[in-house]
């Protein structure tokens, strides 16, 4: 009796019934491996763009720090610049900075001798009134402007389109990235404008803070310079003006959810120096109009604040407190000091003795300088002379006299009120 052989069981599956099935089942699995593949390339690309995103920001926040830490504003612009005109795939940029008055001047430029809108009025006029009511980064075509078009067409040029990217604030426009396309380069989407917007809005609140600084040492050297009688007081009114608004609008800034740590530690930093000089104006502006604060202050404290780490200071039973402008008086005694200092033995830096003592219904603060051989003097000493010290104490009822006692030595004698 013979067997007939058995079918072979890996032909039988490729036949019959179930044969279509198995091949559907082995086309899935590689469409399926292959949309994962293509989705996991994806998924790579997505990562890459955001860790150069990431990486943008990074170094947007580091150039911020950079101008706060006062670094050269420009050459740290230059490096922002440059990122973003790598993110929008350009050659050529500017970064414009508001100038005095309501114009603008080239912060940075890349790869261009001259802003191409700077000079063109009109041209910088349409982009930046766009900005202004915007606020957002914008294409700018050549035929959306004729004065747009002549300034970019222009033969030292031939450009076609620039991208404006506005650096603002709640309070104002802090500059203006200018990122300038040719005819046939590509336009940016709507990713890349919105990347745009996350740098200039990493790098705003830097610059107001930069001119926030500014504007403090400009008030500083305006109540500097009227107090020593070369300034108009009238002009104080608006600097107190501006200090106020300064003030208010960092502190809005401040209390915003998105408002970065580094801005909130850099704002305490700044604080005490615009509470200071708007104090100051203050004192001064109230002066002009006839009026001068009083207020009891320590002595010790008041010499604390503009004595050096080198000087010995003396302070006597019944002159512990003086009488007066609180602004007025620590200027008036950092000029004294620094006068005394820069006018010690010739061709030496010296310490100070510094005394304070009670003298018929006064206190009198003495000072005198007493040499130590081979130092140099400060290259830049501050003071503005004794006639800004005299004035001080005449607006206090006081007065500012020289002594000299036996030996040569001559000591700066500043009689005050006592508190």
């Amino acid at each position: 009796m013979r067997v007939a052989p058995q079918v072979d069981e890996t032909r039988a599956a490729g036949t019959g019934p179930d044969a279509r099935a198995n091949e559907t089942l082995v086309e899935s699995y590689a469409e399926a491996s292959t949309q994962l593949g293509a989705a996991i390339t994806d998924l790579k690309e997505e990562r890459d763009v955001a860790r150069r995103r990431l990486d943008d920001l990074t170094n947007t926040l580091s150039a911020a720090q950079d101008i706060l830490a006062g670094k050269p504003l420009d050459a740290t612009l230059a490096a922002v610049l440059k990122r973003m005109a790598q993110v929008a795939e350009v050659t050529q940029a500017s970064f414009l900075l508001p100038a005095s008055g309501r114009g603008f001047r080239a912060g940075a430029l890349q790869d261009l001798a001259r802003d191409p809108l700077l000079g063109a009025g009109p041209g910088l006029h349409y982009v930046t009134e766009a900005a202004q009511n915007n606020g957002q980064p914008r294409l700018h075509d050549s035929v959306e402007s004729l004065d747009l078009g002549q300034a970019l067409d222009h033969p030292d040029f031939n450009l076609a389109a620039v991208v404006a990217v506005p650096v603002r604030t709640p309070r104002a426009l802090q500059g203006l990235a200018l990122l300038y396309l040719s005819a046939d380069a590509a336009r940016p989407g709507p990713e890349t404008l919105g990347h745009l917007a996350e740098i200039a809005g990493a790098l705003s609140a830097a610059l107001e803070l930069a001119a926030t600084l500014e504007t403090v040492r400009g008030a500083e050297r305006a109540l500097e310079m009227a107090l020593a009688g070369t300034a108009s007081l009238g002009a104080l009114g608006d600097v107190v003006a501006s200090l106020v608004d300064l003030r208010d609008r960092m502190g809005q800034l401040r209390r915003r959810p998105e408002t970065p740590g580094w801005f909130i530690e850099e704002f305490a930093r700044l604080g005490p120096s615009l509470a200071g000089a708007l104090a100051a104006s203050r004192s001064l502006l109230a002066f002009s109009h006839g009026e001068v604060q009083r207020e009891p202050l320590l002595m010790e404290e008041v010499l604390s604040e503009v004595r050096s780490d080198r000087d010995q200071v003396q302070v006597a039973p019944g002159a512990e407190t003086i009488s007066g402008d609180p602004a007025l008086l620590r200027l008036g005694l950092r000029t004294l000091l620094d006068h005394a200092r820069a006018a010690g033995v010739a061709g030496t830096a010296a310490p100070l003795e510094i005394r304070a003592a009670p003298a018929s219904g006064r206190v009198l603060v003495s000072v005198t300088a007493h040499a130590q051989g081979g130092e140099t003097p400060p290259e830049n000493t501050g003071a503005l002379g004794l006639s800004l010290v005299r004035r001080i104490a005449e607006l206090h009822g006081g007065s500012l006299r020289t002594e000299s006692v036996p030996g040569g030595e001559e000591w700066l004698v500043l009689s005050l009120l006592p508190g």
